[in-house]
């Protein structure tokens, strides 16, 4: 991954997972229930839409979607 895949608006999970230090299961899992913000479904893949997943990180957002 280069530093111009930073540049676009959208990121696969993969991408996302590594730059962030999360799991890929855990942003799959989001992304399947719906829960993952940013995210749409585009044929077989996932894409995020990078501004709306970071300020999702930023403001916390969603931190007990795991005691649900």
């Amino acid at each position: 991954m280069g530093e111009q895949s930073k540049d676009r608006p959208g990121a696969s999970i993969p991408d996302l997972a590594s730059e962030y230090g999360v799991s890929e299961a855990l942003l799959y899992g989001l992304a399947n229930r719906g829960d993952l913000p940013g995210c749409r479904r585009l044929g077989k893949r996932f894409v995020i839409h990078r501004a709306t997943f970071e300020e999702w990180l930023k403001t916390g957002t969603g931190d007990n979607l795991e005691n649900e």
